[in-house]
């Protein structure tokens, strides 16, 4: 299961980022995964969860100036559903929830990785044949480029699934 959250106001809006972990700190704080640039912000001000069975919540930390979801406030810990509107200080989240496919992984991410590794795979398969049929074992810099671009292609998730601002 996975989810985006898109900032609805101020200065990063417009700004989206989808999460697949467990936990999600939202927060001033230098441990937090969404830091909002707020001073009504407290440092570690709410959590978001993946529940095992897929559920999602948003727990309010004992924030200074409180969490809302769709203009309630948050006490303890209340579910999420898709396309609600959260307050966290003076800043508005939009979150929706995306559906996970047959194959019980979140679309996305995961499939362009295997889709990269299938073309570098066809890639230095193809470029290793041989006119006579024979095959050319690929360079070592050759592979090295291929597990780099995959490495790269892994840090860039690793990025949307740190940081929205």
């Amino acid at each position: 299961m996975s989810y985006l959250l898109k900032v609805l106001t101020g200065k990063y809006a417009g700004n989206e980022a989808r999460f697949t972990k467990p936990h999600v700190l939202i927060g001033r704080g230098s441990d937090c995964e969404i830091r909002p640039p707020c001073n009504r912000v407290s440092r570690h001000h709410c959590r978001i969860t993946i529940e095992e069975d897929g559920e999602i919540w948003i727990r309010d930390l004992n924030s200074t100036n409180g969490t809302s979801v769709e203009g309630t406030p948050v006490f303890g810990s209340r579910q999420l559903q898709s396309e609600d509107k959260i307050r966290v200080g003076s800043i508005i989240f939009r979150v929706t929830i995306l559906q996970t496919v047959e194959t019980g992984q979140a679309p996305g991410f995961e499939d362009s990785v295997l889709e990269e590794l299938d073309l570098g795979v066809d890639e230095l398969i193809s470029e290793a044949s041989t006119e006579d049929g024979g095959v050319r074992i690929p360079a070592q810099d050759e592979i090295d480029q291929f597990y780099e671009s995959v490495r790269r292609q892994l840090n860039e998730n690793e990025k949307e699934d740190s940081h929205v601002f």
